[in-house]
């Protein structure tokens, strides 16, 4: 599913190139003559957009252009915010059939909540350029397999993903009541009670961490690290993806 993202991650597809290959750059960019989609609703036609360093500064008709700007001639087409892709492998899957160009496939454990998708991003991924220039600037990561796949991640395309930490960002955990939580070993009714006691025992291991530690306790369904990385569940600071 792809959806309109803010404003503020506009990608230029028409003049990206020209933009990514002037090595000596004007004071900024101003596009003339497009029509714009601003994300909210409404829409500005034979506009004027203003770039400068690279961020929108401002969007009008019959805007002023600022001395130094270059101008670029873009009627007839259309300018929209940056798309959304909020189910997707990009980053985590080269070859979907080859099991070591897919990170997203979880085969060996049916519940693993430690399984974070952030540590699996190539940010090299031929895939990320060929996404970004169709208009996507931001995807969600999922991993799949299994009733719990583990932690889905937020990406942002931009350029400078390499370097930018910032750009990369867990977001929810993933827990598959449908066929592919099954897996043809469990019904939906075992998969709830399953992911009931996930939750049980964490709430049960944040009371009694200092007993879990000593080996003074009963014994949990899940390991430590997976027990680790339930606590910003139940505390609500993650959430859950059905």
């Amino acid at each position: 599913m792809i959806v309109i993202r803010n404003l503020t991650v506009f990608i230029f597809l028409l003049v990206s190139a020209f933009i990514n290959s002037n090595a000596h750059a004007q004071t900024g960019y101003a596009l003339v003559g497009a029509k714009i989609l601003v994300g909210d609703g409404s829409v500005v036609v034979n506009a004027v957009l203003l770039i400068e360093k690279k961020h929108i500064i401002k969007i009008g008709k019959n805007q002023p252009i600022p001395s130094g700007f270059e101008v670029i001639n873009v009627t007839g087409h259309i300018i929209t915010p940056g798309l959304i892709d909020s189910i997707t492998e990009v980053g985590i899957v080269e070859v979907s059939m080859e099991d070591g160009g897919n990170d997203a496939l979880q085969k060996s454990i049916s519940i693993d909540p430690a399984l974070n998708m952030s540590v699996a991003i190539n940010r090299h991924s031929s895939v990320i350029p060929i996404t970004r220039k169709e208009g996507v600037t931001s995807v969600i990561a999922l991993p799949h397999g299994g009733c719990v796949s583990g932690k889905g991640v937020w990406v942002d395309l931009h350029s400078d993903i390499h370097e930018a930490e910032e750009n990369i960002a867990t977001t929810f955990l993933s827990v598959a009541f449908g066929k592919e939580g099954q897996g043809g070993q469990f019904t939906r009714a075992q998969i709830l009670s399953k992911f009931i006691t996930m939750l049980d025992d964490t709430l049960w291991y944040m009371k009694n961490q200092k007993a879990y530690v000593d080996n003074k306790m009963r014994s949990l369904s899940l390991s430590f690290q997976q027990l680790e990385a339930m606590i910003p569940v139940v505390q609500s600071q993650t959430p859950i993806l059905f």
